[in-house]
């Protein structure tokens, strides 16, 4: 037998392990895979432009989105401040599944000036977006974070994440790890309502659309639905259901960050 064939064989025995083992890992990554047809990019990129007309600098997103618009260039220049400390040392999440700089302030902001009781976010890896929120609601002295996580699929990866989160902020989080569809339907039996949902999952056209459904139903009337790495339709088609404001702004990542404000 050639070593390839021993390969292929390997492979095979280690994608049934794989099912049996993992079966949350294995439906995630059929159902939401890049080789599912209605994932496919170019399927969805025809009305990626449509998002040009929303496109808004991150103050205006802010004055927008807040009516405590006196304190929107404080708040702002005080999340410029923020820095979340990040180590040197290898990790077992990639740092290229960090948030941007620009995805913290706007959620900084966006808590510190609409005061939220409950957040909720999906993706969490080493914790950049966690951080600049829970740090946002111990300045207001209100509000619960609850985050969703689906690890990487790595001896020890689940131990990491989170793990920018500083010991002293962990009093108003709650990790949980599992998909994020699934997990954020468990919570609504728990949760009536939320103020701000914060998407930094899988950006999977279906991953998308359906916890863009779900949150969209889940905030209240103003909530706040945030947004990374809108790439395709699933934003656009997630406002024309259920309606509201929408809004996009640059970050240094190449795709935008969507807002959107539920009528």
């Amino acid at each position: 037998m050639q070593v390839r064939e021993v390969i292929n064989v390997m492979n095979y025995f280690l994608l049934l392990w794989f099912l049996f083992t993992r079966p949350t890992w294995a439906w995630q990554l059929v159902w939401f895979s890049s080789y599912n047809p209605a994932n496919s990019y170019k399927r969805h990129v025809k009305r990626f432009q449509e998002y040009e007309q929303y496109e808004l600098p991150l103050v205006e997103v802010l004055q927008r989105t807040s009516k405590a618009r006196e304190e929107i260039n404080y708040i702002l220049e005080e999340s410029r401040r923020f820095v979340v400390t990040k180590d040197c040392e290898s990790s077992l999440i990639p740092a290229r599944f960090d948030a941007s700089i620009e995805l913290g302030q706007i959620c900084y902001s966006l808590v510190r000036l609409t005061k939220p009781s409950n957040v909720v976010e999906t993706g969490v890896g080493r914790g950049v977006t966690s951080h600049f929120i829970l740090r946002a609601l111990e300045e207001n002295r209100k509000g619960r974070l609850y985050s969703i996580e689906l690890p990487p699929l790595r001896l020890g990866a689940r131990k990491e994440v989170g793990k920018f989160v500083p010991a002293s902020l962990v009093s108003r989080w709650r990790l949980i790890f599992g998909p994020g569809v699934r997990e954020m339907k468990k919570l609504q039996g728990e949760i009536k309502n939320i103020d701000i949902f914060v998407h930094d999952s899988n950006h999977s056209y279906l991953n998308q659309l359906a916890e863009y459904q779900i949150a969209l139903k889940w905030l209240k009337k103003d909530g706040i639905l945030i947004s990374d790495d809108v790439e395709n339709d699933a934003l656009l088609e997630a406002i024309e259901k259920y309606g509201g404001k929408i809004m996009v702004t640059k970050q240094s990542k190449p795709r935008y960050i969507g807002i959107i404000i539920k009528s």
